[in-house]
């Protein structure tokens, strides 16, 4: 997952955590409570709504997904 350029393995704890105090940053500001979320078809759907779950656990108010074209 890249968020802000930087790339987070969600499968490690720690960078999950990490990712989810960059969103949480990010949601606190005044323009943050929108995410657009891209994806290609290779990420699975479970691992897109994961992340939809967890942006709007740190207050994202609107999750926009989109596939990103190939």
């Amino acid at each position: 997952v890249f968020f802000d350029n930087v790339r987070y393995q969600t499968g490690l704890p720690q960078q999950a955590e990490q990712l989810r105090a960059e969103l949480a940053r990010a949601a606190a500001r005044p323009d943050g409570r929108h995410l657009l979320l891209l994806a290609d078809r290779r990420v699975p759907h479970g691992d897109v709504i994961e992340l939809v779950n967890l942006a709007r656990a740190v207050g994202v108010q609107r999750v926009n997904v989109a596939i990103k074209p190939e």
